[in-house]
């Protein structure tokens, strides 16, 4: 089976991780860290420098050298999303080049607001997804527990009293709704420690017509820079959604591992260039070394076709003029729309239509998420 066949069929089922239950499983021992302040810089795919070269649609560029606290005031806490291409159904704690790479993309830029933690779990691999037939009860418990080990790790060892926020994309945003519906909501001590949680393209659900009540009780959507304790959602779409799409819809399916109620429940959007509703402009934000050269996630970023300016020599790309977006109902849909403000801005929803710019819901808008970040950060008490 090709590359791209996989990936496409891994794209499918890549929330498959816990979806088979609710229990909590085993865990491993101690935690491999991704990323983690006490790893050497060398081996710390999350503390790459922050020089960042701003290019307008004209073309027109300035670069700036983008400063990293040595004390940040809060602490990140990242799951990444499907991304091993380990030939197995599960991964190992094997830190893969791919695994750098998405940390790089998601969590890195991060580390201009907080120390970033990043577990590694034994996730359901993309081969395993292309073979879903076969997973089981076990390894959806192991991936889960292996996050839930990380944290309580974490807790118990590296918090020391700090504010956190928690950061995930797809199957990592699913993990973290998971542990934070069993392990943060209910616990008043432990929900005070979160500045915020991004559950980026993890569909996080809400009561219909309330900011909470769906995936958790206590925890709202932010509303506004300044709020704490709050969360951030969305999955990003640049055209009309196909009815055959999950992402944005409130259902009960085995692709959801927390579930979902079509009658009472909706998918939280929050759009993170105007946090209180409405359109605002995104900055897009991507490392200037392209993702790890031949993984299946590279291919499939390579297939959103978004056309990247050549001759980069820092370590940042920022593009801040091209797209816009707003949180829409789109065929039943809940999601952010994102419209292209030029002509030079094309995007190809990739693997298929039904998936949108999933590959791509983070960095489109990390200047956007790095903006909120920081005000949660400096508002938090």
């Amino acid at each position: 089976m090709n590359k791209s066949r996989i990936l496409v069929l891994s794209l499918a089922t890549c929330v498959a991780t816990g979806a088979l239950g609710a229990s909590t499983g085993s865990a491993s021992a101690s935690t491999t860290w991704l990323c983690s302040p006490t790893l050497a810089a060398a081996t710390n795919p999350c503390s790459t420098k922050q020089s960042t070269s701003t290019v307008l649609f004209n073309n027109t560029r300035s670069i700036s050298s983008i400063s990293v606290p040595s004390k940040p005031k809060v602490d990140c806490f990242y799951v990444y999303p499907t991304v091993s291409d380990e030939q197995t159904m599960v991964a190992d704690f094997a830190v893969t080049p791919e695994l750098k790479a998405i940390a790089l993309f998601q969590a890195a830029p991060y580390n201009r607001i907080c120390k970033v933690y990043a577990p590694v779990y034994r996730q359901l691999t993309i081969y395993g997804l292309a073979r879903q037939d076969q997973a089981t009860q076990a390894m959806a418990d192991q991936a889960y527990g292996d996050v839930k080990s990380a944290w309580n790790d974490y807790l118990a060892h590296y918090n020391k009293g700090r504010g956190v926020i928690l950061i995930g994309h797809s199957q990592g945003s699913f993990t973290l709704r998971r542990l934070i519906k069993a392990e943060i909501d209910p616990k008043a001590t432990v929900r005070k420690k979160i500045v915020a949680a991004h559950l980026i393209g993890g569909n996080v659900k809400v009561a219909k017509g309330r900011d909470r009540g769906g995936d958790f009780q206590n925890i709202p959507a932010c509303k506004k820079t300044t709020q704490t304790h709050c969360v951030i959602g969305y999955s990003a779409f640049n055209q009309t959604v196909p009815t055959d799409s999950f992402w944005g819809r409130s259902v009960s399916t085995g692709l959801d591992p927390v579930g979902g109620d079509l009658t009472t429940q909706e998918v939280l959007c929050t759009n993170p260039a105007r946090l209180a509703g409405g359109s605002g402009n995104l900055t897009t934000i991507v490392p200037s070394a392209p993702f790890a050269p031949g993984s299946s996630i590279g291919l499939g970023i390579g297939g959103l076709g978004m056309g990247l300016p050549k001759g980069i020599t820092s370590h940042w790309i920022q593009l801040p003029d091209l797209y816009s977006a707003s949180c829409v109902t789109s065929n039943g849909a809940k999601v952010l729309m994102v419209t292209g403000r030029t002509a030079k801005a094309p995007l190809n929803p990739f693997p298929a239509a039904s998936w949108g710019l999933h590959l791509a819901d983070m960095n489109i808008a990390m200047g956007n998420l790095l903006t909120v970040a920081k005000a949660e950060a400096g508002a938090y008490k």
